[in-house]
């Protein structure tokens, strides 16, 4: 939406540290440490849609969401996009689930926003921004026929990638005879449906696109940054082949930029057409392929977290050196339409009889059967089941090969939404999902049988029950069977392991040492006879017996038959997006009577403790509603969605309900002041209990004066550090990954920490599974409390866990070891980061010692160290924000970026410290 008041253009010179205040309000900028500085800020009037951008950390075992996801403000008719300040991943999500964001879609409301023209970043007064639709979600396009794209080589002023344009072609469309190209992935997923290949060669003023490449000479540095690069780009291209924007001359178009230009491996924009690859990866076939999945609006998938789910292309694979033959899971599968509605999935809900099902290979041609099977539990959240078959374009999946795989995902698996990886089953598994389809009725799917040769499995799927006690019941005696047969084959496998024992001393030959068969709990057996599973209750058939929909009657499906054919399944929101569902209604021009904007809004809101799902709200919760922007006393996510803000559903461990009161039954509830409530930044706040906080993330090349505790090595000295069981090589020095946020929470710091040191398969992270993460944080925004070169600082402390695994592998839940306590100290030099500085020290809680300290030549971070007081340190002076440097122009150490936030209350008051007491040794 366009602001009424006209561009302002303020440029300041200032000797360092240098801060802007713009347009008269109090809005610190930091301009960093540079003896002159020039910023200009300029108010933004451009109508722009909403971009959700997505990216993969490079090497990055743990990859930090808000790092890797960002809004832009997208303006079509140009290409150029800016990013918008203030987003997290908890957001984005929040506002795609309810259906009212839609990436390239979604016109971005920014009154009070700045343009900063060192970053071309908006910042805006007042996060979040509004969000508008001029019409409903559209149904998901099958993704199929032809596509075209051209990959750009961008050679910058100071840096050019190291690919070559031939490289380039032949790693997208085998056109030197490679075989795992862009091309042949999508091809061979597709069954041939989906073919990439180049765009039509053209002439430029300077170089020409031949094969659906071109390389591009770019008058930027590599320090101006992500976003002024990526602009400097597409005016380029537009300016040398004659166009407006870039998206004419290809369907998708690849950035391929040098080493440091992004602070990513590569990211791109849902639904849209551009991604921007580093250097070689923008010759993996995997990153390509996943990178321009998110531009066919496919979203990330994971299982513990929401990226790690490698059954299919969605995880995010960070292993540069293989590229893998592999497809997608169920859910993106059924979303990109490949597949016959009618003969290749099958939708099984609550009212489905108990049914056999052969699920075939999702790469086997169209007669071959069902491919898909849908569990449509009538909400927007459902799972999808597929064979994995580990063959052909899929050969190299890394997760779940063989297995029956069942994967979650939320609007309707008809538009962009994360999924998540649910369960991996192999022949004979049976999995269970309590009060799945609600009422209760529990989701109950049995393997019985899996045909590698063939590509196919066979599954049961049991029909549900009217009470708990009968669902329960049938759940009892089917984990009780289990246990029976876990217990009698670890007692056949024991008794085939005496016997060749006995078989070998008898023949007088050496009895190879042997493991003990574990055995387990006996069960109540013998005597015990199996019971059958309680019957099921008979069902009707899964639709009504009529064969349309009635007007104003509950579609399940947007492509359900409506009014005879003559109406449409139409997306209704209620609650301003509190929830909404499927109705039929009729087709028509919903603004035939030529209504304002601001009367269709107002026809469309729902009063206040309207009734949704023939309940009200507000009678059953209770309390009431403002809709006047913040989460108060009385409101939550269920009676007051466009005040509090929450998603209820999905893995109950991810659910979350805002609400503004300190205490509330409401289950799920969550402070108001939650990251994943505010991002940070739209509540106000007073100035001691501000939003000051610092994130970053980025690599270091450990150097001499690193220190990694052998875990065999037993260290006594009283320094708490003993060379001899330093594990960090001195010769071949390893890097190290690291992500963070630490934020002020009305005086209490959360955020969280992630550290890992390749080659060595160490792993540190703060502590999950909810509450704060921190006991400790300062956040010094520009004042001269501490003489450091850096006037923008941070220090934060607490608890965390730390895990060993072989190489660089990712450890898993049970290899976690807690009782570390944590000092992190950061300085921030300003754009571009590589002058910004990292420390990190771990120590043993129980015995005091030294685990890691990515720099021993520097003093203490907080004062609650074990060994302050001690000879090595006395801890008398100020704390020691220095660490080691993230890059340098020149000999680089590493890579990365610390980034501090002085935004806070009124006046943008940094925020009060909050340093820990010192704890009894």
């Amino acid at each position: 939406m366009k602001s009424s008041v006209g561009p302002l253009v303020l440029a300041v010179l200032l000797a360092a540290p240098t801060w802007v205040f713009a347009g008269g309000e109090n809005n610190l900028r930091h301009g960093g440490d540079r003896a002159l500085e020039v910023k200009t800020m300029k108010l933004w009037t451009e109508e722009c849609t909403g971009l959700i951008g997505v990216g993969q950390m490079a090497g990055a075992i743990n990859q930090e969401a808000n790092e890797t996801y960002f809004l832009a403000c997208g303006l079509p008719n140009s290409g150029r996009s800016h990013n918008v300040e203030g987003a997290c991943k908890e957001w984005i999500d929040n506002r795609v689930f309810k259906g009212h964001l839609y990436s390239n879609t979604t016109l971005l409301e920014l009154p009070d926003t700045w343009l900063n023209d060192q970053t071309e970043h908006l910042e805006l007064q007042h996060f979040p921004p509004g969000l508008i639709n001029k019409e409903a979600m559209a149904n998901a396009t099958p993704q199929v026929g032809g596509r075209s794209v051209l990959a750009v080589i961008v050679r910058l002023q100071d840096a050019s990638p190291t690919i070559s344009e031939p490289a380039l072609r032949d790693s997208l469309f085998g056109t030197d005879g490679d075989t795992r190209t862009l091309k042949s992935l999508y091809a061979g997923c597709s069954r041939n449906q989906l073919n990439f290949g180049p765009t039509s060669d053209r002439q430029g003023s300077t170089n020409p696109i031949a094969g659906g490449t071109v390389t591009l000479q770019v008058p930027v540095k590599v320090s101006a940054g992500d976003n002024v690069i990526r602009n400097a780009i597409t005016d380029q291209l537009t300016e040398q082949f004659g166009v407006s924007s870039p998206a004419e001359l290809a369907d998708h178009v690849m950035y391929c930029v040098p080493q440091g230009a992004i602070p990513m491996a590569s990211y791109s924009f849902v639904h849209n057409w551009l991604s921007v690859l580093t250097d070689t990866y923008c010759l993996h076939s995997n990153f390509q392929a996943h990178e321009i999945a998110h531009n066919l609006n496919l979203a990330d998938s994971g299982q513990f977290v929401y990226h790690d789910d490698y059954t299919g292309l969605m995880g995010v694979h960070t292993n540069i050196t293989t590229e893998r033959r592999m497809c997608l899971n169920g859910a993106k599968l059924y979303q990109l339409h490949w597949y016959d509605k009618t003969t290749e999935v099958m939708t099984l809900l609550k009212s489905s009889p108990p049914t056999t099902v052969t699920v075939h290979s999702s790469l086997k041609d169209a007669g071959a059967g069902i491919k898909i099977v849908e569990f449509d539990r009538r909400s927007p959240y459902d799972f999808y089941l597929i064979f994995n078959w580990a063959s052909g374009p899929n050969q190299d999946t890394p997760e779940g090969p063989n297995t029956v795989t069942i994967t979650g995902t939320g609007r309707h698996g008809q538009s962009y939404y994360g999924s998540t990886l649910i369960a991996k089953l192999e022949e004979g598994d049976r999995f269970i999902q309590r009060g799945y389809f609600y009422g209760p009725c529990n989701l109950m799917v049995e393997v019985t049988e899996i045909n590698v040769a063939e590509g196919y499995a066979v599954i049961n799927f049991e029909s549900c029950f009217d009470t708990v006690a009968a669902a329960e019941a049938a759940a009892a005696e089917i984990e009780l069977q289990n246990k029976i047969k876990a217990y009698e084959e670890a007692l056949a496998a024991q008794k085939a392991q005496e016997e060749a024992i006995a078989a070998a001393e008898a023949s007088g030959q050496p009895v190879a040492p042997v493991v003990p068969i574990n055995i387990p709990p006996a069960p109540p057996h013998p005597p015990y006879t199996p019971k059958p599973v309680p019957a099921a209750t008979p069902r009707p058939t899964p639709y009504p017996t009529v064969s349309c929909v009635s007007e104003g009657g509950l579609c399940f499906h947007l492509s359900d038959c409506c009014m005879d054919g003559e109406g449409e399944c139409k997306e209704e929101s209620y609650a301003d997006g509190g929830t909404y569902m499927l109705k039929c209604r009729e087709k028509k021009d919903e603004n035939s009577a030529g209504a304002s904007e601001e009367e269709l809004a107002a026809a469309k809101k729902v009063s206040e403790g309207g009734d949704i799902y023939g309940e009200n709200l507000l009678g059953i919760y209770g309390g009431t509603c403002n809709d006047d922007g913040a989460c108060t006393d009385g409101e939550t996510c269920l009676n007051c969605p466009n005040d509090c803000k929450g998603n209820l559903v999905g893995d109950v461990e991810e659910r979350y309900c805002c609400y503004g009161d300190i205490e509330s039954d409401i289950q799920f509830g969550v402070r108001g002041d939650d990251m994943r409530c505010t991002c940070g930044q739209d509540t106000p706040r007073e100035a001691k209990k501000c939003n000051g906080f610092v994130t970053g993330g980025g690599f270091i090349l450990l150097d001499e004066n690193a220190y990694l505790k052998r875990s065999d090595c037993v260290c006594d000295d009283i320094t708490g550090i003993c060379p001899e069981c330093n594990a960090i090589d001195q010769v071949d020095r390893p890097k190290s990954n690291f992500g963070f946020n630490a934020k002020n929470f009305k005086g209490t710091p959360d955020g969280s920490t992630n550290f890992d040191i390749d080659g060595n398969g160490f792993h540190f992270h703060t502590l999950g599974g909810g509450g704060f993460q921190y006991d400790g944080l300062e956040v010094v925004c520009g004042d001269e409390t501490y003489g450091y070169g850096a006037t923008i600082l941070a220090r934060w402390t607490g608890i965390g866990k730390i895990a060993w695994t072989t190489g660089n592998k990712k450890a898993n839940a049970g290899s976690w070891e807690e009782g570390y306590r944590f000092f992190i100290s950061a300085q921030d030099y300003g754009e571009p980061g590589y002058q910004d500085t990292w420390r990190l020290r771990i120590m043993d809680r129980d015995s005091h010692a030294v685990l890691f300290d990515s720099d021993t030549s520097k003093g203490y971070i907080f004062d609650i160290d074990d060994f302050c007081g001690s000879p090595w340190d006395d801890c008398l002076g100020q704390p020691d924000f220095r660490g080691d440097s993230l890059g340098g122009e020149g000999e680089a150490k590493g890579g990365g970026n610390v980034q501090t936030h002085c935004k806070g209350g009124p006046g943008n008051a940094p925020c009060d410290p909050v340093i820990p007491q010192r704890e009894e040794l």
